[in-house]
């Protein structure tokens, strides 16, 4: 395995173990935020189960990418899980649900949608290449080496939606903004 798979590799179980933890840490949002997705009621026992399931098969799947033995079933696992994310994410933009991403224990302060679905192709599309080279061989510190980009990659995935949020467009409605101004007029 290359060493460029093997940090895709490493950077994909530190995503699934930080959306593990941000979902048991606040498990119960999550599960509300699961209830948005549903066409019908929900009981809210039901939810939380199932967040609960969730967040123990991403542990799992996080766990199973760091070990070389157990990298390909659970990069399987990992593009399973992310085409039903997908899945999940068109279906709530084509029914126009306004769910929002909890994904990582976030208050999911935007809606789903284009941002949502272009980070989860991006992971799926990154679970490839690990996926269809050999297994990894090699030493303690082509490991340790590989970590480093790993973890960076793992933060601008799980802060993204912050990352949008910087390049986002202020709101002239926004307390604090001039009245009767635009920001994309010059001042005069």
């Amino acid at each position: 395995m290359s060493l460029f798979a093997l940090c895709l590799r490493l950077a994909l179980a530190g995503v699934f173990g930080a959306s593990a933890l941000g979902k048991v840490r606040t498990l119960r949002s999550f599960a509300d935020a699961l209830r948005g997705f549903a066409p019908v009621s929900v009981p809210r026992w039901a939810a939380r189960t199932l967040a609960v399931l969730l967040a123990v098969v991403e542990f799992c799947v996080a766990v199973g990418l760091l070990v070389p033995r157990t990298a390909r079933p659970a990069l399987v696992a990992t593009e399973v899980l992310l085409g039903v994310f997908i899945l999940v994410i068109v279906r709530a933009s084509r029914s126009r649900v306004q769910a929002t991403c909890a994904c990582f224990g976030s208050d999911g302060r935007r809606p789903l949608g284009a941002l949502h679905l272009w980070r989860d192709l991006a992971l799926a599309a990154a679970g490839v290449v690990p996926l269809v080279q050999s297994p990894a061989t090699g030493s303690f510190a082509r490991f340790a080496f590989a970590c480093l980009p790993a973890v960076v990659v793992t933060v601008l995935v799980v802060r993204l939606e912050d990352l949008a949020a910087l390049f986002d467009a202020p709101d002239p409605a926004a307390p604090g903004a001039p009245r009767g101004a635009s920001y994309l007029e010059p001042r005069t």
